[in-house]
């Protein structure tokens, strides 16, 4: 083997070495499982707006806001230099064309030379075929003019000039005429032309960003990209759809893991999609703009056979807010729930705020709760809980007291009794029974040293209450009332929104970077854990022993005792 060959070798090796690296851990830019600080999976991806578990426990599907530059806008943008550009180019070629023409004119079907264009009628007998004829060309035969073996070079058969035009000249006729049209016709640079397909590019953003080609930075835009990530080990398994919108509602996924729902891309419209294709199965117009915010989906909750999926929404023209009944099966929508909104003065006319809904679906028929978002009870001072009943206009309205925190979230428990709130700047839980006008008060926490809650999140048994927001993440107990486990976050991450397995597995937060990790903005990024391995075994946890206070005793429900030091 010459030395050359070797580097070649070891050149190629490097090569599929370096590929084979960069697809196997540039999946993810996660930090991997950590034993000193509890997570499993820090996955460092941009601009994450929301997550949601496989129903069969193997992934989660993570929401992201992704930069991209459309290519087709581009290309609408500028066709005029670009369709200018073809045409010039288009026009060297026919002149080229017509060059050769003149250089190597022929005659049609006569036998010539393909190197140097020389009829070599002479040299070759033309058998008749019942078609255009077939050349014979006898052995040793050679070209009288450039000497080449005929034997070994196939002959060209001669063209006219109109034939030998038939492809450029049309081509040249088409666009020139279509470039005259477009220009008479004042079609516009941008509009629904531009709209009309999604080409997008991730590669070409790396490229502007990285050599600063100026001209197509303002094309840089976030795009919704729904991803797979699997949850073992923390690596981008497929992308399950981008699209052009820009939502920032949360994604969720049907019972049977079978549909992705995302709202858009009409401010009103809510869209479901196949989790296998990512393509769009239906979606349906609501009366009003579909209602997200980072800690609140549009769609609250489905029915317990996947046959409704209820969603949230805010009427910004009646200053109304409220919750419609998706019929998945007809694609039919109906308001279950319609209350007004609480008005903000804004300018010339007052802004409508919706309140944040929760729907109980273990009951045959749904019943509904809501709260005051944050605006509402920060400047009214107030956190009236409402209880909705479908078909009756009116609500049954409960103040709680203490009063609860005008930022806190709220989860309902699976048996649809108790609203779970945070009071006293996140330090205490408040157990609100609205049918029963009755308030329980409780804290988990032996010490309120690192303790601050505003964000909380359920399993579905009612089990496990996690909660936290600025830089630690509690593990509750809900029936004994007692704080598991306090997690830390991630260096440079708080205010995390939690959302919880289905098998309790797997808990998964999206938080907010903060200080110098921001880039500008508001960033967010995807913390996971495994609870199985933060969780004590099963007969050593207090979820699997008998410790459950009651909830209905007159008395308030005492503090329990915290596991883990707060020091």
């Amino acid at each position: 083997m010459s030395r050359q060959s070797g580097k070649l070798i070891l050149f190629g090796s490097l090569l599929v070495g370096l590929i084979f690296a960069t697809l196997v851990y540039g999946q993810s830019s996660g930090s991997g499982e950590s034993t000193t600080t509890g997570w499993r999976h820090h996955l460092e991806y941009q601009n994450v707006r929301s997550i949601a578990f496989d129903p069969n426990g193997n992934s989660v599907y993570v929401h992201l806001h992704e930069p991209v530059i459309n290519v087709w806008a581009v290309l609408v943008n500028h066709w005029p230099e670009l369709l200018t550009g073809v045409l010039v180019l288009e026009t060297l070629l026919l002149i080229a064309f017509f060059i050769r023409i003149g250089r190597r004119p022929q005659l049609r079907d006569r036998p010539y030379c393909r190197r140097c264009n020389y009829d070599l009628s002479s040299h070759v007998e033309c058998i008749d075929d019942g078609k255009r004829g077939r050349f014979d060309v006898t052995k040793d035969t050679k070209c009288s003019e450039c000497g080449i073996d005929l034997n070994c070079e196939l002959l060209r058969r001669g063209k006219s000039a109109r034939r030998r035009l038939a492809l450029i000249g049309p081509v040249w006729l088409v666009t020139s005429l279509g470039l005259v049209a477009m220009f008479g016709l004042g079609v516009p640079r941008q509009g629904a032309v531009s709209r009309h397909a999604f080409w997008p590019s991730t590669g070409l953003v790396e490229i502007v960003e990285a050599r600063k080609i100026g001209f197509l930075g303002p094309w840089i835009k976030n795009a919704d990209h729904v991803i797979e990530v699997d949850l073992e080990r923390g690596l981008t398994i497929r992308t399950v759809l981008m699209r052009q919108s820009l939502v920032y509602s949360d994604i969720s996924i049907s019972r049977d893991g079978q549909w992705l729902f995302l709202s858009g891309p009409k401010p009103n419209e809510m869209t479901r999609y196949g989790i296998s294709d990512g393509q769009v199965k239906s979606s349906v117009m609501l009366p009003g703009m579909t209602m997200g915010f980072h800690d609140e989906p549009s769609i609250i909750a489905f029915a317990p056979d996947d046959s409704m999926a209820y969603v949230q929404w805010l009427d910004y023209e009646h200053d109304t807010c409220g919750v419609s009944a998706w019929d998945l099966e007809n694609d039919q929508c109906e308001v279950m729930v319609k209350t007004p909104a609480y008005l903000v003065a804004t300018g010339s006319r007052n802004a409508p705020i919706s309140r944040s809904f929760l729907v109980d679906t273990s009951r045959d028929t749904p019943q509904f709760f809501s709260k005051p978002h944050f605006l509402e009870a920060y400047r009214t001072d107030t956190f009236i809980v409402q209880r909705h009943e479908f078909g009756n206009d009116d609500c049954l309205e409960y103040q709680p007291l203490p009063n609860p925190d005008s930022r806190s979230t709220a989860v309902l428990t699976p048996d649809g009794r108790f609203l779970v709130v945070a009071a006293n700047r996140g330090t205490k839980l408040l157990l609100i029974d609205v049918l029963n006008q009755e308030t329980h008060e409780f804290s988990p926490f032996r010490s309120i040293g690192r303790v601050s809650m505003e964000n909380f999140s359920m399993s579905e048994d009612g089990t496990l209450l996690v909660g936290g927001f600025h830089k630690y993440v509690h593990l509750i107990d809900f029936h004994a009332q007692k704080t598991i486990k306090s997690l830390p976050l991630p260096p440079g991450l708080a205010a995390p929104h939690f959302w919880i397995s289905p098998d309790n597995r797997w808990l998964g937060a999206v938080c907010l970077k903060t200080g110098r990790n921001m880039k500008g903005g508001f960033d967010h990024e995807l913390v996971l854990w495994d609870l199985q391995s933060i969780l004590p075994a099963k007969g050593e946890s207090s979820l699997d022993n008998d410790v459950d206070r009651s909830l209905d005793s007159d008395a308030p429900a005492g503090a329990g005792t915290d596991s883990t030091e707060h020091d």
